[in-house]
């Protein structure tokens, strides 16, 4: 129960900082800058820890503690991705439930996905990243997008899922 609470409670003081840093001014890489900051505080936890003692806990519950903390943490920074960009299923919700008891037909759906939501800021986004380069209004994949892409593959592969997609 130690290890969760305190998992718990380091990663709310985590959340509480990313939302006062993201107020003062949103980083340009947020997902990185998640990153950054949240295991930041883990490595200044464990250090200040290992400096004054604060917890006495076994070398493996640390190991759980490290490990259930990123791992909450990269469950965060999954989520997180929707949050600026929206998704399908998320403005799907977003519309029924502001239709309050009226609902929703399908007809109302049609053209609330758009290519502009979706799809331009995703290009836009994957150009940033260095994911993809535009030449000559044509897009083509980097290096660094070949290798994320490989990883993805790699993955559909093993779990033989079809590949999907051009």
């Amino acid at each position: 129960m130690l290890i969760f609470l305190l998992t718990v409670s380091l990663f709310l003081f985590s959340f509480f900082l990313n939302a006062v840093v993201w107020r003062i001014r949103r980083p340009i890489q947020d997902t990185r800058a998640i990153f950054f900051l949240f295991t930041g505080v883990l490595v200044g936890f464990v250090v200040l820890n290992l400096c004054l003692a604060l917890i006495n806990l076994t070398i493996w519950n640390w190991f759980h503690f490290v490990l259930f903390y990123l791992g909450i943490t990269f469950a965060y920074m999954t989520t997180y991705n929707v949050i600026p960009q929206g998704s399908p299923t998320f403005t799907i919700l977003m519309t029924v439930k502001k239709s309050k008891q009226a609902g929703v037909s399908t007809k109302d759906f049609e053209g609330l996905v758009t290519n502009e939501m979706f799809i331009s800021s995703r290009i836009r986004e994957l150009l940033f990243e260095n994911q993809i380069e535009e030449r000559g209004n044509r897009y083509y994949i980097t290096e660094p997008g070949l290798k994320f892409l490989r990883i993805f593959l790699f993955i559909r592969k093993i779990l033989k899922k079809e590949t999907i997609g051009g």
